[in-house]
């Protein structure tokens, strides 16, 4: 438990500061032929690291400014223990190259935050 204190308390310090807003560009992930906007993966950040969408079914991030607001306690009120699960799946399996691990990253994100 420790540990795993330990591990929040230093990505919590990591990602207190807020990132000016950017676009995002495709990533690792499949789309249709001719249909870049219909991704299915990662996002690319301007900094290199592979981020996702948490609503499936929103417009796509690329070519639109995103912003990141820093640690928060939950997004679309989703409770403590999916909050534990996203972190620790982006933690683990997130920043990725893979196309297929990044696509399947993004189906368990949208099955963790539901609807």
């Amino acid at each position: 438990m420790l540990a795993l204190s330990a591990f929040a308390a230093v990505l919590a310090a990591l990602l207190l500061v807020p990132f000016s807003a950017a676009a995002a560009g495709i990533g690792p992930g499949y789309q249709q032929q001719g249909k870049p906007l219909n991704h299915l993966g990662g996002y690319l950040t301007p900094e290199g690291h592979v981020a996702y969408c948490i609503d499936a079914g929103l417009p796509s991030a690329v070519a639109h400014e995103t912003d990141d607001s820093g640690v928060v306690d939950s997004v679309n009120g989703l409770a403590p223990p999916e909050m534990l699960r996203l972190n620790t799946l982006l933690a683990r399996h997130g920043d990725t190259s893979d196309a297929n691990t990044a696509a399947a990253v993004a189906m368990a994100v949208w099955s963790i935050a539901g609807d």
